[in-house]
């Protein structure tokens, strides 16, 4: 009860937050962004993954979720952070066309090694690499994804 109490002590004197959508044209852009940061957790060495989704401008969701695997280098934390995002892309994709929509899928990264190691076939010099993330190559292949460079 005490920590409701605080709560609403707090809330009261804030700023109310909206999220304002201006009027777009309907569009078949899905636009997912990416990021990671390597090694962010200090005492598991673990990464940590984040994202948004945007439909046009429109902001739809967002994650931030500790990588399962312990990265060897930045590009391969990059290259996990981008799968995750790959997956949420593909979803929603699947979703939206049991809606009836047709929507194309965009995966912004920052990383060139992760869209570089993405665009390529298999892991090349990079041996360290867990190769449950390689089949976003074959989705990108497919056209199924895009990364715009």
């Amino acid at each position: 009860v005490m920590k409701l109490k605080r709560l609403a002590r707090y809330l009261r004197g804030r700023p109310r937050l909206q999220l304002m959508y201006e009027w777009q044209s309907p569009t078949s852009e899905l636009n997912i962004y990416t990021d990671s940061d390597y090694a962010g957790d200090a005492d598991a060495r673990r990464s940590t993954s984040g994202g948004a989704i945007c439909i046009g401008n429109h902001f739809i969701r967002a994650w931030s979720k500790h990588q399962k695997v312990t990265a060897l280098s930045s590009g391969e934390a990059e290259l996990y952070a981008m799968t995750m995002a790959c997956s949420e892309a593909l979803g929603l994709v699947a979703m939206a066309k049991d809606f009836g929509q047709v929507t194309r899928p965009f995966v912004h990264v920052d990383a060139s090694a992760a869209a570089g190691i993405a665009q390529r076939m298999g892991l090349g010099r990079v041996r360290h690499l867990d190769t449950q993330a390689l089949w976003v190559q074959d989705a990108l292949r497919q056209r199924r994804l895009s990364v715009p460079s």
